[in-house]
């Protein structure tokens, strides 16, 4: 059991709107409860859409995902420093 429902699209176009939200947040250096108070969210849903958002995107940070974010244009391997 894979992508249910949802093509195995990698990237920022695979990413709800909502989950954008959380994302550009994240990049904002906003903490959880940060995104959830501005949101109106629960610090459990700001989780699963992290949660989600690293699957989607192939990071395993907070940074990592900034770095993807602030990025405009795709991730190549030439990312400069890592």
């Amino acid at each position: 059991m894979r992508h249910r429902g949802r093509a195995a699209a990698p990237g920022l176009g695979s990413l709800t709107e909502r989950e954008l939200q959380v994302a550009r947040l994240v990049v904002d250096r906003k903490t959880n409860p940060q995104i959830a108070a501005e949101l109106f969210l629960s610090q459990k849903t700001v989780e699963t859409h992290l949660r989600n958002i690293f699957h989607k995107m192939n990071v395993s940070s907070r940074v990592a995902l900034a770095r993807v974010i602030e990025r405009p244009g795709r991730t190549t391997g030439t990312a400069g420093r890592q």
